[in-house]
């Protein structure tokens, strides 16, 4: 004979509904960071964090020279008004965009972090980080649920200046910044400067060369499996001939005016 192991309503009670599953973290991966969600998403797919890379000798040059050419000036007057060397600065725009998803168009480079978004509104979003157009389809559906958060969560630009940060890159809002930064490289390579004048933490580490303090400010707690301190390094002693070697560059590099 089969027992009725349901509970039993007691007469005169009413019945009480069962208790909503509580959201879980999808990891105790803590980080403000796009590599805290790549780490992330590693893990939840049982796979090791991808370190891109290194970039080569070869490559270190050419992509410190573009960078030179294109945003030399406007590198130079973002690394005085954050007190820094122009080299750091720029260490951290060419380590940004060697980590970023491939470029599929002319549009403002970006990277939208699913973490950051779980945590501002609870719904997790799958990013493949293809691509930029992947990175463009994460952003536009995350837009669809919640605007500010979706631009809160992302990444901008040159620098990778985050959407939270906005305020202290000098904008009033996400939503501005990512408009300004969207019509003007420059714009891009300011709100670094401005972003790291207000950091007072990320500051101290860019003048000091601690690289893999500045990993970890900017890229959370996967930095060093990223290689994200090496690639800082080498990118740095890849621009400081160039910062040093005349120009507005060095004549701007704030700590080359302390050794005169």
């Amino acid at each position: 004979m089969k027992h009725d192991t349901r509970q039993k309503q007691q007469p005169g009670t009413t019945p009480q509904p069962s208790a909503a599953p509580q959201a879980r973290a999808p990891s105790p991966l803590a980080g403000h960071s796009y590599a805290a969600g790549q780490a992330l998403q590693s893990l939840q797919h049982g796979a090791t964090v991808d370190a891109r890379p290194q970039p080569e000798p070869g490559s270190l040059q050419r992509a410190a020279q573009q960078l030179h050419a294109a945003h030399g000036e406007t590198l130079a007057q973002a690394a005085a008004l954050a007190q820094v060397p122009v080299a750091g600065l720029a260490a951290i725009v060419l380590t940004e965009q060697h980590f970023l998803p491939p470029r599929t168009d002319e549009r403002m480079a970006l990277r939208f972090e699913p973490y950051q978004f779980w945590l501002a509104t609870g719904r997790w979003l799958v990013d493949s980080h293809k691509d930029q157009g992947a990175e463009y389809r994460a952003l536009h559906e995350a837009q669809a649920l919640d605007p500010l958060a979706a631009l809160r969560a992302t990444r901008m630009g040159l620098g990778q200046v985050s959407g939270a940060d906005a305020q202290a890159a000098g904008y009033a809002s996400a939503a501005a910044m990512h408009e300004a930064l969207a019509a003007d490289a420059g714009a891009q390579v300011r709100a670094l400067g401005a972003l790291t004048a207000a950091d007072a933490a990320l500051g101290d580490a860019v003048r000091a060369e601690d690289w893999r303090t500045v990993a970890d400010l900017r890229a959370g707690p996967a930095a060093g499996a990223l290689g994200y301190d090496d690639a800082l390094a080498a990118f740095a002693s890849s621009y400081k001939p160039l910062a040093l070697g005349g120009g507005d560059d060095g004549e701007a590099d704030p700590a080359r005016k302390k050794r005169r």
